[in-house]
């Protein structure tokens, strides 16, 4: 009996360190998974197959693996058409992964409130409302001012001249709404790469 219940003990902590050690090789197969796929530069067909990964990656939270499509001044991030240049903000390869940080990103259209967020909380509000399947969606790509679909300004072509525009935009949901959105993506291009300048959320204002 002894020698039983002996068995059964040395059986069971086999059985733990070799849970204890499966855990760990699992997690780090992934990991390297995730790194090798980050560390891939890609070639892209053009400016709107370049965006369409952009915000892939972006509403994925995957910032690391944009690190190879932006200059030494980063990604700008702006809520609104019109870019306010003292409050949109600037994201450098090392800030764009430190998205804990709460910024101030300007002024709410109508209420005046602060706009008050981190990174994460930014493009879950303003970029991750985008389904790139939605039948409904428009696509659109400028190489002058994108169009406005209401009061609302743009001074894009301005900040960021002889750049592409490519912009997603969804529809009101009934005739006569104003609760479109637009996403319009600033891509700039080197030589045959292609870079992300900046990323701009677009709504109807007042």
């Amino acid at each position: 009996m002894k020698y039983f219940l002996g068995l059964l003990f040395l059986i069971s902590l086999f059985s733990c360190d070799l849970e204890k050690k499966e855990q760990p090789l699992d997690k780090v197969e992934i990991e390297d998974d995730i790194k090798s796929s980050e560390d891939n530069f890609r070639a892209f067909e053009n400016e709107l197959e370049f965006a369409q990964f952009c915000v892939q990656q972006i509403i994925a939270g995957n910032y690391n693996s944009l690190n190879d499509y932006m200059d030494e001044k980063g990604i700008l991030f702006s809520p609104y058409a019109y870019i306010d240049v003292e409050t949109a903000q600037q994201f450098d390869k090392e800030r764009f992964n430190q998205s804990n940080e709460k910024m101030f990103w300007g002024y709410a259209d109508g209420s005046g409130d602060s706009i008050v967020s981190t990174l994460d909380e930014f493009i879950k509000k303003h970029v991750s409302w985008l389904n790139l399947k939605d039948p409904k969606l428009k696509i659109n790509v400028y190489k002058d001012k994108p169009k406005t679909y209401g009061s609302e300004l743009h001074n894009v072509q301005e900040i960021f001249p002889n750049n592409t525009y490519v912009e997603f935009y969804l529809p009101p949901s009934q005739e006569g709404y104003f609760d479109w959105n637009a996403l319009i993506v600033v891509v700039d291009k080197e030589n045959s790469n292609y870079l992300l300048k900046a990323i701009l959320h677009n709504q109807w204002t007042i």
